[in-house]
C-alpha cells in the first residue's frame, strides 16, 4: 500500500525573519550565508540549484532568474521581485571586488562553489 506523501513544513514570516537575521552582512561569509539563505526562501530553490547559479543566470533589468539544469537536470525561469534584485545587485559589486575569478554567484572565498550536504 503506497504511503501518502506528506507535505513540506513552511516557515512561518517571524521564522523567517528570525533566521535572516543572523548572519553579520558586514563581512563576505555570512554576507553570502544571507543571500543564499534569501535567494532559496524568496525563488524557492533548493540547495544544489542555489549553489550552481551564476551571475549570468540572473537578468536584473527582467528580474528573470533560470535555473539551469534543476531537480530532473530540467532548466527553468523564475521571476524575483525588486527588493531580491537590488540586494543581488549589491552582493555582485561586493563579489566582484573581493572575489573577481569567481565564476559562482555565491562562491566560497577561495572562488568554489558552496558545498551542499546530499
Amino acid at each position: 500500500m503506497a504511503r501518502p506523501d506528506k507535505l513540506p513544513k513552511i516557515l512561518t514570516e517571524e521564522e523567517t525573519d528570525r533566521l535572516l537575521a543572523q548572519p553579520n552582512q558586514r563581512y563576505f561569509g555570512p554576507h553570502r550565508d544571507y543571500l543564499y539563505m534569501r535567494v532559496m526562501l524568496k525563488a524557492g530553490l533548493r540547495a544544489s540549484e542555489a549553489t550552481a547559479l551564476r551571475p549570468e543566470h540572473i537578468d536584473l533589468m527582467s528580474g528573470k532568474l533560470m535555473v539551469r539544469e534543476g531537480k530532473g537536470a530540467k532548466d527553468r525561469t523564475l521571476w524575483i521581485g525588486e527588493d531580491m534584485l537590488e540586494e543581488l545587485q549589491g552582493w555582485m559589486d561586493r563579489r566582484k571586488a573581493t572575489a573577481p575569478k569567481a565564476g559562482y554567484l555565491l562562491p566560497t572565498s577561495k572562488c568554489t562553489q558552496v558545498a551542499t550536504s546530499r
